[in-house]
C-alpha cells in the first residue's frame, strides 16, 4: 500500500452492515416462529443476512495480514500478537457467555440451551472444541473459526516455513472435504469447512493492494457489491446454488467490495456515512448479544400483546432497533472502558519488565 494507516471507515462501515445482516437473519428466524409471529418477513429478504458472516471472515482475513503481516517470522512478535487477540475477543465474550452458561446449568428448561452439558460448557469458554455448533452461545461457533485462524497465523509469526506449509496443509484438507462431500476422520468438521478459506480471500485482499493490484478502485467496489447484491438476489428468489458455492460467492464478492473501497478511501475520494462508523465500532458487542437477546425481546413483546398486534414485518424491524439500541449500549459502557483497561494493564506489564542484561564480554 502508498500508505499505512491505522484504521479505515470503510472497513468500521463494513464491519457495521455485516453486523446488521445476521441480525436481520435472526430477527426474520424468530418472527417467522409460530410462538411469536408465525410469519416470515419482507417476503423472506432477510434469509440472506447470514452472509455478514462471510463478510466478517474475509474482513478478518484482511485486517490481521494488514496489522500483523509484519509480524510473519518474527517470534519475538507472538505474544504482542497473542495478547491482542485475546483481548479483542474473550474478555468481552466471557462477559455475555456467563449468564447464559448460568441459566443452562440451573435456570429453567430453555430449548436453545437444552443441549448443554459440561463439554460445552467447556468447549464454549475456550472456544476449542469436536463441535463449533455445540456452544451455550449459538453464534460463537463463528469465533471457533476465528481461533483456528488466529492459531494459523500465530504459526506463521513464529516460523515462516512452518507457518505456510501448516496453511497449505489446512487449505487442502478444507478442498478434500468440499470434493469428497465427507468429513476427515478424528478431524472436526469445522476445521474442514470451506469458510475456512475466506481468511485467506481476505489476506490475498491485502496482498494485492499492497502490490498496487487495485488500481481503479470504483469498479472493483461497483463489481463487489453488484454480485453481492446478485447472490443475495438468488438465494431469496430462486436458491438454485449450492451452499457452498454460494457462501465462498459471498466471500468473494465480499473481498473484491472490500478492495475497491478501502482502496478508494486511501486516495481520499470515498466518503463513508457518519452512522455506520459507531455502528461498525461496536459490531462484536451487537454481534455478541444480539441472539440471546432477540428471544428475550420477543419474549417481552408477546407478553405486551405487540406480536398479535403488529405485523410480521413491523415486529422484526422492532426486534432489530431494540438488540442493536442494547448493543451499542454494551459497546459504550462495557466494551470500550473494558478494553481501556485492558491496554492500561497490558503498558504496565511493558513497564515491568526487566530490561535484558547485556551478555557478559569475553575476558
Amino acid at each position: 500500500m502508498a500508505e499505512r494507516r491505522d484504521s479505515f471507515a470503510t472497513i468500521e462501515a463494513g464491519r457495521g452492515i455485516a453486523a446488521l445482516l445476521v441480525v436481520a437473519y435472526h430477527a426474520g428466524k424468530v418472527a417467522a416462529n409460530p410462538a411469536y409471529w408465525g410469519a416470515v418477513p419482507f417476503g423472506g429478504a432477510f434469509t440472506c443476512g447470514h452472509a455478514g458472516v462471510e463478510f466478517f471472515f474475509v474482513l478478518s482475513g484482511f485486517i490481521i495480514a494488514y496489522v500483523h503481516g509484519g509480524d510473519i517470522g518474527r517470534r519475538e512478535r507472538l505474544r504482542r500478537f497473542a495478547a491482542r487477540r485475546f483481548d479483542r475477543i474473550y474478555p468481552l465474550y466471557w462477559l455475555v457467555l456467563a449468564p447464559l452458561t448460568v441459566l443452562a446449568v440451573v435456570g429453567p428448561r430453555i430449548a436453545s440451551l437444552a443441549h448443554v452439558d459440561g463439554g460445552a460448557v467447556v468447549s464454549s469458554l475456550l472456544l476449542v472444541g469436536p463441535d463449533a455448533h455445540a456452544g451455550v452461545l449459538t453464534v460463537s461457533w463463528t469465533l471457533f473459526h476465528e481461533m483456528l485462524f488466529y492459531a494459523a497465523f500465530g504459526l506463521l509469526i513464529v516460523n515462516r516455513r512452518a507457518g505456510i506449509a501448516t496453511l497449505v496443509l489446512w487449505a487442502g484438507l478444507v478442498l478434500w472435504a468440499g470434493l469428497t462431500g465427507a468429513g476427515v476422520g478424528g478431524v472436526p468438521s469445522y476445521v474442514a469447512s470451506p469458510l475456512n478459506l475466506l481468511f485467506g480471500v481476505g489476506a490475498l485482499v491485502r496482498v494485492a493492494m499492497g502490490r498496487g493490484l487495485v488500481r481503479h478502485p470504483p469498479p472493483w467496489l461497483a463489481g463487489g457489491v453488484t454480485a453481492f447484491a446478485a447472490l443475495a438476489a438468488e438465494e431469496v428468489t430462486a436458491s438454485l446454488l449450492g451452499d457452498t458455492a454460494r457462501n465462498l460467492g459471498y466471500g468473494i464478492a465480499s473481498a473484491v467490495a472490500l478492495a475497491g473501497a478501502v482502496a478508494w478511501e486511501q486516495r481520499r475520494r470515498l466518503a463513508v456515512p457518519l452512522p455506520l462508523r459507531p455502528l461498525g465500532a461496536a459490531s462484536y458487542s451487537i454481534y455478541l448479544v444480539h441472539y440471546p437477546a432477540l428471544s428475550a425481546v420477543a419474549v417481552v413483546l408477546r407478553r405486551a400483546g405487540a406480536t398479535a398486534a403488529l405485523p410480521a414485518s413491523a415486529g422484526a424491524v422492532t426486534l432489530i432497533a431494540a438488540v442493536v439500541l442494547l448493543g451499542l449500549a454494551l459497546h459504550r459502557w462495557v466494551e470500550t472502558p473494558l478494553l481501556a483497561a485492558l491496554r492500561r494493564l497490558r503498558a504496565r506489564q511493558v513497564k515491568t519488565v526487566p530490561p535484558i542484561a547485556p551478555e557478559p564480554r569475553p575476558a
